[in-house]
């Protein structure tokens, strides 16, 4: 909650190889949510929080590739579009987490 705007610099994030958490939420951010290219850099995502921005785009399928991921918050952005139903492995992943939930709404 640091009021923070502009889009975010997912090329110097995804350069942070060891990055696990991701903690985004509750500032001006606009611009694209989180693209193909960018997901696959980012290995050690454990958690991705960017809700309640102005985010917009697609929630890419690749997000199911990041095996590590359990919590995810994505809820009160701009224009989010996807699926997250159709990525078995982020659904189990979360399912067990402590957060055990996540939110896909405009």
């Amino acid at each position: 909650n640091n009021k923070l705007g502009g889009s975010i610099p997912y090329d110097s994030i995804t350069s942070l190889t060891d990055l696990s958490h991701l903690f985004l939420s509750k500032n001006r951010l606009a611009g694209p949510a989180i693209s193909s290219s960018h997901i696959g850099k980012m290995v050690n995502l454990r958690a991705l929080f960017i809700d309640n921005n102005n985010l917009s785009g697609t929630i890419p399928k690749s997000l199911g590739s990041l095996t590590l991921l359990d919590k995810l918050s994505i809820h009160h952005n701009k224009n989010l579009t996807g699926v997250i139903n159709e990525m078995s492995n982020i659904c189990a992943n979360l399912k067990d987490s402590p957060m055990g939930r996540y939110i896909l709404e405009a």
